[in-house]
């Protein structure tokens, strides 16, 4: 915290809870941007915690010492996707009535109490899933500043989950009553979300803000696996793609993009390393492409700066997610790629970005294995090369830096402006005190078998065919039995 003069905290009286079904772990990118939130807010506030999730042991807490962190278990937002839209209906019917409503009841008291009992003067909500928007507008917040970051599009999370219709109303609802709110102000990753939400609700445009995560600046000091030196000490030219395989279809276009120029540009061999967790979902026939289960995070910040260009693939296949979301990946990539590769649809908000600030070069709008292929090439002359070079330096220091993302913090939440937010964010790695509530956390144990049973029944897409042979042979049964 900032001290004054007297060796007092300027702000000794200002508490923000934090409410959240993610936990501010490194594990995930929703995760890091809460951790580096939590870095600027602690300067000036006492922080406290509501995490609605399985148990606490799932994360890797970041957190300043004197925070209160309280874990719940959730059950609701573990509800089970299918393909079959009949049973979605029925769970999505079945989760609308007492499990749901019990639980929101539960938490809502919860976080009620803590309200009155901490006098905390802003809540921040972590607004996603299924869960969280239902709560977040179940509460009286009006003695409260709230804030709010949205991470996922509403409309994506119902496509990726299934979600039955009636669910993805109740969503909706509880959003516009969220945003009703008079003293809002809303975190978003794009200018796609920023239109998005304020056709949805009647929350003035002013109270929605633009913010781009910071580059990550972990550094590797240690030796790397001995198959990526292998790749990194040959000389020849080395691209790489560092991240979940969201966008997969866009990544075997650009493998067929090389494949097209004989893994060769400037009579030199190109090596392609993919570095995911999902590996296992792409066959790879050339010895060029070198596949990589998930490394640490300042391991692949270590390799994208050896590598001569980062691949970015967007999805083309899920317009909403595209032009709402932003990759969390791509700060990271302009302050420690030398050159990048942009794969994504014309109106996406990463390419609309690009656009925005002169990125030509190096950026593909269309799954073209040509056209890929000839933007390789036409970015690897010595001077486009440098000229991208440049202008991604130049977009890392108007966007991406610790610096910018405090300061916007600082602004949206109104703070002071603190010299302790000059150079490197504060480090935090002290366990907290996790506090649970052995009721919440038995109801939610009491409930996973059902819950277990309903994963077997929508994994079955023909359930109702079971179920009428099931009838047919009782009643061929009793027939049997009477003819007797």
């Amino acid at each position: 915290m900032i001290k004054s003069k007297n060796g007092e905290s300027m702000y000794a009286n200002k508490n923000i809870l934090i409410v959240s079904d993610l936990g501010p772990s490194s594990e995930f990118a929703g995760g890091l941007v809460m951790i580096d939130i939590i870095k600027v807010l602690s300067e000036d506030y006492k922080i406290d915690l509501i995490l609605f999730n399985s148990y606490p042991e799932e994360y890797k807490f970041e957190l300043p010492v004197d925070s209160k962190v309280m874990v719940f278990g959730k059950p609701g937002e573990r509800m089970p996707a299918t393909t079959n839209r009949i049973l979605s209906e029925f769970i999505g019917l079945l989760f609308e009535g007492s499990i749901t409503r019990k639980w929101l009841k539960i938490s809502k008291k919860i976080i009620q109490t803590e309200i009155k009992s901490e006098k905390y003067v802003d809540v921040f909500f972590i607004l996603q899933g299924q869960f969280m928007p239902r709560l977040a507008a179940e509460l009286d917040l009006s003695t409260l500043r709230v804030f709010s970051q949205y991470w996922d599009p509403l409309e994506w999370h119902a496509q990726n989950y299934n979600l039955s219709r009636r669910t993805l109303r109740k969503l909706r609802e509880a959003y516009i009553r969220f945003e009703s709110n008079s003293d809002l102000n809303v975190l978003v990753p794009s200018e796609g979300m920023k239109e998005a939400i304020a056709l949805r609700s009647k929350i003035e445009p002013k109270c929605i803000h633009v913010v781009y995560p910071p580059a990550q600046n972990l550094k590797y000091q240690g030796e790397l696996p001995s198959n990526i030196l292998q790749v990194i000490n040959k000389r020849s030219i080395f691209f790489v793609y560092a991240g979940g395989l969201y966008a997969v279809d866009a990544i075997k276009v650009f493998i067929e993009a090389l494949e097209l120029i004989d893994f060769q540009i400037n009579g030199q061999e190109i090596n392609f390393l993919i570095i995911s967790s999902e590996v296992d979902a792409i066959t790879v026939t050339s010895p060029n492409v070198i596949l990589s289960k998930r490394l640490s995070a300042d391991m692949v910040n270590r390799i994208l700066g050896e590598a001569d260009l980062s691949i970015l693939p967007y999805p083309f296949d899920s317009p909403i997610l595209t032009q709402q979301a932003f990759p969390s990946k791509f700060p990271t990539y302009s302050k420690h790629a030398k050159n990048l590769l942009l794969i994504a649809p014309s109106e996406s908000s990463l390419m609309l970005f690009a656009k925005e600030n002169n990125l030509c070069v190096g950026a593909v709008s269309t799954l073209s294995k040509s056209g890929i292929a000839s933007e390789l090439l036409h970015l690897f002359s010595n001077r486009n090369q440098t000229d991208q070079s440049v202008t991604i330096q130049t977009i890392h220091q108007k966007y991406f830096t610790h610096e910018v993302f405090s300061s916007q913090i600082r602004d949206i939440f109104n703070l002071q402006d603190s010299e302790a937010l000059i150079g490197e964010p504060i480090s935090y790695a002290i366990k907290p005190n996790v506090e649970s509530f052995s009721r919440i956390n038995r109801f939610a144990r009491l409930i996973k078998p059902f819950l277990r049973l309903l994963r077997r029944m929508s994994s079955r897409r023909n359930l109702i065919r079971r179920i009428i042979r099931f009838m047919i042979s009782r009643r061929i049964k009793s027939n049997t039995r009477g003819g007797a």
